[in-house]
């Protein structure tokens, strides 16, 4: 006679029953959770700057954009614009040990970093990296806004949660127009990361310079909002054909074993 709770315990679902964008996020989490991890220092740094600054100077609304703003630039040029640059030589994609790809000219090409070595090639679907590399941004620069409120509360200044939202925004704004771009050109040389930095820098600049200037209100949150959503879609199609003109998208290996040859 059969065992009554083996016949009342469910059968574990097979892997057909799993819904296939379950299957393309969970390397995808995977993924981001490395450039989480890569990027703890950046938001350590960021969050207790947010904390101290509020205490020591009079007016912290530009101080707090630049914090969020050069935080996101710094992402964004980390992580952004790698798919062509690796696309191939990521460690178990197709090329398999993770060498230089072969359009960069072997020896000559950059090295993936840590956050490209937590999915394979085989693992992220197009667009997946780019996907990622935002939802990242956004975590990031949310907490840094919630790190900056906290200060601006213990120091008593005034529109402390405006404050924050506008720099988290402004800050998130910078981050993905830098991926954008980074997707957009294709390249990661050093005069093209150079300029790039110089452009950031004065972008985050001419922001908080105009924060201290200009009455703030929440105007500013929605146009900074428009501009995230904008910036997102363009990045994340980008990314998407970058990620599909390196060959990061491999079809799912055929289960019915090796074709007969006889």
């Amino acid at each position: 006679m059969s065992d009554p709770v083996s016949r009342l315990s469910p059968e574990p679902p097979s892997p057909d029953d799993v819904p296939q964008w379950i299957t393309d996020l969970v390397p995808i989490a995977d993924y981001a959770r490395a450039l989480l991890r890569e990027g703890a220092p950046m938001l350590a740094a960021a969050a207790g700057i947010a904390l101290i600054a509020p205490q020591l100077v009079h007016s912290p609304a530009p101080w707090m954009v630049a914090v969020c703003g050069m935080l996101g630039g710094a992402v964004a040029l980390r992580h952004g614009g790698r798919a062509r640059g690796h696309g191939a030589s990521l460690p178990g994609g197709p090329g398999g040990t993770g060498g230089a790809d072969a359009s960069d000219g072997g020896a000559g090409a950059s090295h993936p970093a840590p956050g490209e070595r937590a999915s394979t090639s085989r693992e992220l679907r197009a667009g997946g990296r780019t996907g990622a590399q935002l939802a990242v941004l956004d975590i990031l620069l949310s907490a840094t806004g919630l790190a900056a409120l906290a200060g601006m509360l213990l120091a008593g200044s005034d529109q402390a949660l405006l404050i924050a939202v506008i720099s988290a925004a402004a800050g998130l704004t910078i981050g993905i127009i830098g991926v954008a771009v980074l997707e957009l050109v294709g390249r990661r040389g050093g005069r093209v990361m150079a300029a790039l930095a110089a452009v950031v820098t004065v972008a985050v600049c001419a922001i908080a310079y105009t924060v201290a200037q200009v009455r703030l209100s929440w105007w500013w949150v929605l146009a900074l909002a428009v501009a995230v959503d904008v910036a997102g879609l363009l990045a994340l199609r980008a990314g998407h054909r970058a990620d599909r003109e390196a060959g990061r998208t491999v079809a799912p290996p055929d289960d019915t074993g090796p074709p007969d040859t006889h």
